[in-house]
């Protein structure tokens, strides 16, 4: 054999058993891996989810045995359930209240057993501890289970550094017999030989220091993957606690909500077929009812369609010439029998009522005679001299300032001689400024410790004249039995004024027009006499109280328990509600005799031109009307109708709607008359 194949054999092994011995190396190590590495694994993690599911067992018999008040703990399935894995592992339960244990079992220690919840909540033992709060009838308890037998350190890291140096073991061998083989390829020489020897001390000493850092690589390792290990196992706990109470709770809630979606579905279902079964037997009724209308429906069409050839045939007209004649015919009998009949009973509305109606508002006129005080806005206080006025404003302005701080009333000194004027619109407050101040002209004494004096003695005069007033009206109308509160409120109505009528006297006049009203028509006269007196009592809290005097005296009646008929006539006696009681009705007639009286209400001059002008509009918008005139302070109003397009039925509609119209959007006491004038002149010359 030649030194050329020799060489050539040589390289070929020297390259063959390399790549050989490293894959039968790392096939060894790949199985050695999968049978013992990968089983420890799963063994351990095994035995992990078994001491998670016994704990939550555990904790679940613990609150049973706990609320069945404390059966005999032999007889108990946590007693057997810990019996039972006793044999398996070392387990140790104890339950406290409050500090006071209740409760322990197992196979740990004495000294575990002993330790009271204080020291056992410090200490740190070896193994698995878990604990859990308990609320059980409204006392609280504290669960420990303990799994005193170590948790077996796992074989992972060990066997991962022994893997790692097995893979450099084979790393440096076939470093080494590739040196080898490059060293074989220059020769057979002792140069070779000597290269081999170096060659080998150095990997001699790579391989030392290579098995210190696998040394040290190894332990570094063993405390990070204990660390993450335990780090792991502890959130990897809590989190499968956590999910499985919300899984359960969440399956708890589907559960109830499928329930309760059966028992609606179900009872939908029911009602829907009874609904149906209805349905299909009203739809077979219509059916019926239907074919029989179309049939009725076509015969009606038949004699309606013979019967207009004959009319047109008789008539000599056609269909739209006919209903234009009959439309025309029947729109002037019409507009006739209406003006006819609104004639026919205006009159006898007029014979039946007119005279009763006159009688009664005469008679009880007549009855109530009071006399009305016109109150000012304003009241007027004389002084002795003028001197008086710089006394009354006093140094710097103290004596007015303060006199108008406690009153709320403003004080006009000006040139006017030897008099005051007070300007309020509360009524009340300026009496009572009235009174204190004629109180400290008469006593000479003005300073503001004075006038805080005099202030208050004016309230007291005031609120007694406010009380005598409130009886004296009782007393007057003869009403009974009225809460004092409210003969409070009417005598504040003393200071009331309305369109300058006073509104206590207002008020008592409309109580004996009532009582006189009822007496006539034979209705309870005290309690339209009640009703009459207690209609505008609102009018004394309106500078309280945000809201109408209606709403207000609606109010103040049902706080103080009046009749459901008095409150009725309160509030409908200005037609805020439509008055469904002769009572209501008697309130309102009343009030407008009250209001309508001569002088007892004024009117400013702006407020009456616009109410004529508004009289002279309303009457002017239909068509026909040539002229209008308001007569006799709006009273009357007088239409002058154009001949040519007014006819005399048609002038008693045009008066009608006129009278609604005003009633409608007018506001004013009494009635007003409308007078429709129709003219027809015919002028001739002689030749």
């Amino acid at each position: 054999m030649t030194i050329k194949k020799r060489l050539f054999l040589s390289n070929l092994f020297m390259l063959l058993i390399p790549a050989m011995v490293s894959v039968l190396i790392l096939a060894v190590s790949l199985l050695f891996f999968v049978n013992v590495v990968y089983k420890q694994v799963m063994d351990e993690t095994v035995q992990e989810e078994n001491t998670v599911h016994l704990e939550h067992l555990l904790m679940e018999q613990a609150k049973e045995f706990l609320q069945t008040k404390h059966e005999v703990l032999t007889d108990s399935h946590l007693y057997q359930t810990v019996e039972k894995y006793v044999g398996t592992q070392e387990i140790q339960l104890q339950i406290y209240q409050g500090d006071a244990q209740i409760c322990s079992m197992g196979t740990s220690t004495q000294a575990l057993a002993s330790q009271s919840l204080q020291e056992l909540s410090s200490s740190t033992p070896n193994g698995s501890l878990y604990m859990e709060q308990a609320e059980i009838e409204g006392i609280s308890y504290t669960i420990y289970l303990f799994f005193s037998a170590p948790v077996k350190e796992s074989a992972w890291n060990e066997l991962i550094v022994k893997y790692w140096i097995l893979v450099l073991f084979v790393l440096i061998v076939a470093a080494v017999l590739v040196t080898n083989h490059t060293a074989t390829q220059k020769g057979y020489t002792k140069g070779v030989q000597d290269g081999i020897q170096q060659r080998k001390q150095q990997a001699e000493a790579e391989i030392g220091s290579a098995e210190k850092e696998a040394a040290r690589v190894i332990h570094d390792a063993k405390k990070e993957a204990e660390q993450q290990k335990k780090s792991v196992l502890l959130e990897a706990k809590d989190e499968v606690f956590q999910l499985r109470a919300d899984a359960e709770k969440e399956i708890k809630d589907r559960r109830s909500e499928v329930s309760r979606q059966e028992r609606r579905v179900q009872q939908k279902e029911e009602s829907l077929d009874k609904k149906l079964e209805n349905l299909e037997r009203k739809e077979d009724n219509l059916a019926r009812k239907q074919k029989s209308v179309e049939e009725r429906l076509a015969e009606a069409e038949a004699i309606k369609n013979s019967q207009m050839d004959v009319l047109e045939r008789i008539s000599e007209f056609t269909r739209e010439q006919a209903k234009e004649y009959i439309l025309q015919h029947l729109e002037d009998e019409l507009v006739h029998e209406k003006a006819m009949k609104i004639t026919q009973y205006e009159q006898q509305l007029k014979d039946d009522c007119e005279e009763k109606a006159r009688n009664y508002i005469s008679l009880a006129i007549a009855k109530c005679a009071s006399d009305q005080v016109s109150e000012s806005a304003v009241s007027v206080v004389p002084l002795p001299n003028d001197e008086m006025k710089g006394r009354i404003i006093g140094r710097e302005g103290r004596n007015i300032r303060t006199l108008e701080t406690l009153t709320g009333v403003d004080l006009i000194i000006d040139d006017t001689p030897e008099a005051i004027t007070l300007s309020c619109f509360d009524q009340v407050r300026r009496e009572i400024a009235r009174i204190a101040l004629e109180k400290l002209i008469a006593d000479g004494r003005i300073h503001p410790t004075k006038i805080e004096e005099m202030v208050e003695k004016a309230k007291r005069e005031v609120e007694q004249r406010i009380r005598v007033e409130g009886e004296h009206a009782v007393l007057e109308t003869n009403v009974h039995g009225i809460n004092n509160e409210m003969i409070k409120l009417l005598g504040r109505l003393y200071y009331r004024t309305s369109y300058r009528q006073n509104v206590l006297k207002h008020s008592i006049e409309v109580s004996k027009l009532c009582g006189v009203l009822a007496s006539e028509l034979g209705l309870d006269a005290n309690m339209a006499r009640r009703a009459g007196l207690l209609h505008d009592i609102g009018k004394a809290l309106t500078a309280e109280i945000e809201g109408s005097h209606v709403q207000i005296g609606v109010d103040v009646c049902k706080k103080y328990n009046e009749s459901p008929e008095i409150i009725h006539a309160v509030e409908a006696h200005h037609n805020d509600v439509e008055p469904r009681t002769a009572l209501a009705c008697i309130v309102q007639a009343a009030d407008a005799i009250s209001a309508a009286r001569p002088a007892a209400r004024s009117e400013n001059y702006e407020n009456y031109i616009k109410r004529l002008q508004q009289l002279e509009n309303i009457c002017a918008s239909y068509d026909g009307v040539e002229k209008c005139y308001a007569l006799q302070a709006g009273r009357e109003v007088r239409v002058m109708v154009v001949p040519e397009k007014v006819n005399d039925e048609k002038m008693v509609l045009i008066a009608r709607q006129i009278a609604k119209q005003i009633e409608n959007e007018m506001n004013y006491p009494g009635q007003v008359k409308i007078n429709l004038i129709r003219e027809s002149r015919v002028v001739d010359y002689d030749k």
